[in-house]
């Protein structure tokens, strides 16, 4: 026995008897409980398994002799599982043992049914490994099991092709030719094993007995071929493409598929992607099912050396929209893809100025999406684009595509590069705060609210304040928000926004409040005088002081809100907030 095994092995019985002693000797002695002769015994199995599986993969005669006497002492390491191998049936299959098969099956028949955890049986593990007698041994004891399956669907045959054992593939296609047809639960065909890992003597064996297997998808649309290129097999590629020339072009959108392939090898990924424009120049041209070209998915996913590849192919890809909408360089500023950029502008610089379908600029493509690294790059190349863009802020907040996180992310960095950011309107009036409040953007809000709090109170165009457009657009965590902000602050506070007056063409806000001071000793509840129609409420209604306790009074002012609000659920909301600050 190993050391290390007989450390295991010592360890084992360490553990089963001298940790967790209560209840394993009897009461007043030293003899052992049946709970410790059970454990002792476990210990004991797991020793004489060491034995007992080295002999199963020797196999000799010797060994024969070895494991029939252990059985015969110990049955249950007949269903055991010991040092990482599988459970001895299988591992016999896997070593190509068959005699060491049939002395299992002699002193257990119903060993034949044993699976692992994957449901792999030992024709599965004997086709795997090539072990061409056991498999004949296994199909003559149970023939059935030449269409067993794993748990993903997997027979015997795949296994073998999978694994590359020709012979093992020849032999059960001859015992049944159907097996042919076989696929996966996800629907991989034979074809679609082989073509994953480059074998190509079992390729040519099954496209000789059926030859639309290269025309087969899987589940999720994929023929033998796409699978070829997504793991980098240029012999199988050539191979499927000189049996079938016009595969090719059959294949939709193979290059897109190609350099999306992100766990391919990149070196290998190029070779791919230089043996199909080599076949078919054309392919720069043609759009996946998702209308995405080969070129926007290199820029996309950063495959500068695809792209040079492309782009020597024809130059004019560079200014080529995806969908009609991005170009390629906004597509780069989409996924945050500096060095696509890079090699974009050193192609054309004038790049940098166009706008997508919607009038966005290159800046904004990327507050849209969140890229912040991007957007730094932008401001180190053209640093007053910043001050160009307007209401760059808001814009972000409305980014309804944007996670919250990431929107805050990316408000905070703008705000560093310039921090009167927060105070810029666009033509309504409107605040960051007043998009942030309409959108129910909660953590922006909070952040806004902490850096400057003034802006509760700003008024648009139309006289609205955020809480507001909060209201009128439902958004009660919103407006819950704000109205515990305005518990905190004067209720006669006024913001004041001065004019900007800037000799340096820096913007500057400033806010003025008026306190007006407050009587400590008047009990009477004050309210914030807010914008909008439930102003009048407020001001119509006197809530009284905390000795009123005349109910009545309160149902009848309920009674009149509920007139005045009428259906409109956020007018509701309002009034239950009123009547949460009243006098009980």
């Amino acid at each position: 026995m190993r050391p290390i095994k007989l450390f295991n092995t010592l360890l084992v019985i360490f553990t089963y008897t001298l940790t967790g002693s209560s209840g394993l000797y009897a009461a007043g002695s030293n003899a052992p409980t049946p709970i410790l002769e059970k454990k002792i015994q476990i210990a004991l199995n797991f020793l004489e398994s060491d034995e007992f599986f080295e002999a199963i993969k020797r196999g000799k005669e010797e060994d024969l002799e070895t494991i029939k006497r252990i059985l015969e002492e110990n049955f249950q390491l007949a269903y055991m599982i010991i040092y990482g191998e599988s459970f001895p049936i299988l591992t016999a299959a896997k070593y190509g043992k068959p005699e060491v098969i049939e002395l299992l099956l002699e002193i257990h028949p119903n060993l034949i049914n044993t699976t692992n955890g994957k449901e792999e049986n030992a024709l599965h593990f004997a086709a795997a490994y090539g072990q061409l007698e056991v498999i004949k041994l296994l199909l003559q004891i149970k023939p059935e099991l030449i269409e067993s399956t794993c748990s993903l669907g997997g027979t015997p045959l795949h296994f073998a092709v999978g694994n590359g054992k020709l012979k093992v593939t020849e032999l059960l296609l001859e015992i049944k030719p159907e097996l042919i047809n076989t696929t996966t639960k996800n629907g991989w065909t034979l074809l679609h094993t082989a073509g994953r890992f480059g074998h190509i003597e079992i390729i040519k064996l099954l496209l000789s007995q059926k030859p639309e297997l290269i025309n087969t998808t899987i589940r999720s649309g994929e023929t033998p071929l796409h699978i070829a290129a997504l793991y980098g097999q240029l012999d199988t590629i050539k191979l499927f493409l000189e049996i079938d020339p016009d595969l090719i072009n059959k294949t939709k959108g193979i290059l897109s598929f190609t350099i999306r392939c992100w766990r391919l090898d990149p070196a290998k990924r190029l070779k791919v992607i230089q043996l199909l424009l080599e076949k078919k120049p054309d392919l720069i041209y043609e759009v996946d099912h998702n209308g995405c070209s080969a070129f926007i998915s290199a820029v996309a996913f950063g495959e500068i050396e695809a792209m040079k590849a492309m782009m020597e192919v024809n130059t004019d890809l560079i200014k080529t929209a995806s969908h009609g909408e991005l170009t390629p360089l906004q597509v780069s500023a989409q996924y945050g893809q500096i060095e696509s950029a890079k090699l974009l502008l050193d192609e054309d610089s004038n790049l940098i100025d166009v706008t997508d379908s919607n009038g966005y600029t290159l800046l904004q493509t990327a507050v849209q999406y969140g890229q912040t690294e991007f957007i730094k790059y932008l401001l180190e190349i053209a640093p007053d684009w910043m001050k160009e863009t307007k209401d760059i802020l808001s814009f972000a907040i409305r980014c309804g595509d944007l996670e919250a996180l990431k929107m805050l992310e990316t408000i905070k960095f703008l705000r560093e590069q310039d921090p009167n950011l927060i105070y810029e309107t666009d033509p309504n009036g409107d605040t960051p705060l007043h998009f942030a409040a309409a959108f129910g953007r909660i953590e922006v809000m909070k952040y806004l609210l902490g850096i400057a709090p003034g802006l509760i109170e700003v008024m648009n165009k139309d006289g609205s304040t955020p809480l507001d457009l909060a209201i009128r657009y439902e958004k009660i965590e919103a407006a819950k928000l704000l109205e515990s902000w305005n518990h905190n602050r004067s209720a006669s506070s006024v913001l004041v926004l001065r004019d900007i007056e800037d000799s340096t063409d820096e913007a500057t806000v400033e806010a003025e409040v008026d306190t007006n001071s407050a009587n400590d000793d008047d009990d009477e509840t004050t309210l914030l005088v807010l914008d909008g129609p439930h102003n009048a409420l407020e001001a119509q209604y006197d809530w009284g002081s905390d000795d009123d306790d005349d109910d009545s009074d309160m149902a009848a002012i309920a009674a009149q809100i509920a007139e005045y609000i009428g259906q409109n659920a956020a007018l509701w909301y309002t009034a239950a907030l009123m009547l949460e600050k009243s006098p009980r």
